[in-house]
């Protein structure tokens, strides 16, 4: 005698797993990796995408096809830029991936992945968004430049002592480095007030594409900013802080002068950019 059995194997769906990862400099970019997978094979993956307008109306519809790997496994890179799609303020964005296996009996089956939604802000979020962008960098500014003076006051004060001494102390020196380190607060704070008046240079691009004038301003402002956090001030600090120990009294005096100098000049440009 002979006992036999025939087992039938469902021909599952494909997966899509996927991880997500923004670009904190330009939020116009999403970079997505990840896998596919399928118990008999993948034959396509597709990027889907529509636009509908502020009301709601679908404006746009359209796909991309990715490229794969043959087989049961695949992995994926994809790249997607916002700004490539010519959004209008108050527009929204929503779209996902799509995978295929290769299913011929049944029919094709596929899998698609979360939907994603990017808003475009309308005209007056643009506005509120600007002002609250520009509000936030001035008042960064302001409490730079407050703080900046009160270094400045401090320097003075640590270079007329060393001035009456014969070597500078244990003390001096912890006094120099408390200074650096509020100067490198200082220029994070700075680092924060460029990166709202950049956000808000792409903003205002999309507010008045046309108002050159505008746009010249805040790039210059931009420029000006770039031209405050200078290379010479970091080197200067990195340098005191690797000669701290060993640092005398002449060495002192002539490296916070140099602050000093470098301070005064940085306090009028500060002066001018608020103006």
């Amino acid at each position: 005698s002979i006992a036999y059995n025939i087992q039938v194997i469902k021909d599952e769906y494909p997966r899509i797993n996927l991880e997500i990862f923004e670009d904190s400099l330009n939020q116009a970019f999403v970079y997505f990796t990840g896998t596919l997978s399928d118990d008999y094979g993948l034959t396509k993956h597709m990027f889907n995408y529509e636009i509908r307008s502020e009301s709601g109306n679908l404006k746009s519809i359209g796909s991309e096809e990715i490229r794969i790997s043959k087989g049961s496994i695949s992995a994926f890179e994809f790249l997607f830029d916002r700004s490539s799609y010519d959004l209008q303020a108050g527009d929204r964005l929503n779209y996902y991936f799509e995978v295929f296996d290769n299913d011929a009996v049944n029919g094709i089956k596929s899998a698609k992945s979360q939907l994603f939604s990017f808003k475009k802000p309308s005209t007056e979020e643009l506005k509120e968004d600007i002002e609250k962008n520009q509000k936030e960098a001035l008042d960064k500014m302001e409490r730079r430049l407050d703080k900046s003076k009160e270094i400045q006051k401090k320097l003075k004060e640590l270079r007329e002592k060393l001035l009456q001494k014969k070597e500078a102390s244990w003390q001096d020196k912890k006094d120099l480095e408390k200074l650096l380190e509020e100067q490198e607060k200082l220029e994070k704070q700075l680092e924060e007030a460029k990166k709202k008046l950049e956000d808000n240079l792409e903003k205002q691009k999309d507010l008045e594409p046309e108002n050159e004038k505008r746009l010249q301003k805040q790039e210059e402002l931009q420029k000006r900013l770039e031209e405050m956090m200078d290379d010479e001030t970091k080197e200067l600090m990195e340098k005191i802080r690797e000669l701290m120990e060993e640092l005398n009294k002449d060495e002192m005096l002539e490296m916070t002068e140099e602050m000093e100098m470098n301070k005064e000049e940085v306090e009028q440009e500060m002066e001018r950019m608020m103006e």
